[in-house]
């Protein structure tokens, strides 16, 4: 891996911030992703563009103004991982939420083609994907 797929990425987050078309352009039409830390009523493992933007849009009626930052980007050679901060405004309470999570993405050919979701720590994230820190 390469500096190049930490800033694929960063642009994957950043897109998302922003509109949700432009983010799913960053994935491959058959990428898997899973999340540990979704919400009871929403499934923890999707396939494809399509399942990706209905998982997508629940988090979104869940949360208002939600919003993903970046806290660290980090090469693991064939992995990138991210560790993010979440903020949002419950949809029904209006609480404000804010939540940290470590993400695991796999990058081929400039696509994302695997997103391992919602491990509580980077030492979680680095042994689920069997390396050391």
């Amino acid at each position: 891996m390469s500096q190049e797929n930490v800033e694929i990425v960063r642009k994957t987050i950043e897109a998302r911030n922003r509109d949700l078309e432009e983010w799913l352009t960053f994935f491959d039409p058959e990428a898997e992703t899973s999340d540990l830390l979704t919400a009871p009523v929403m499934t923890t493992e999707v396939l494809g563009l399509d399942a990706l933007r209905r998982d997508a849009e629940q988090w979104m009626e869940i949360f208002d103004d939600y919003e993903m930052e970046v806290v660290e980007l980090l090469d693991l050679d064939e992995l990138v991982l991210a560790e993010l901060r979440f903020h949002g405004r419950g949809g029904v309470s209006g609480a404000s939420v804010t939540a940290s999570q470590v993400d695991l993405y796999r990058v081929c050919d400039g696509l994302i083609t695997e997103l391992r979701a919602g491990y509580r720590s980077r030492d979680e994230a680095l042994e689920a994907a069997g390396l050391q820190e």
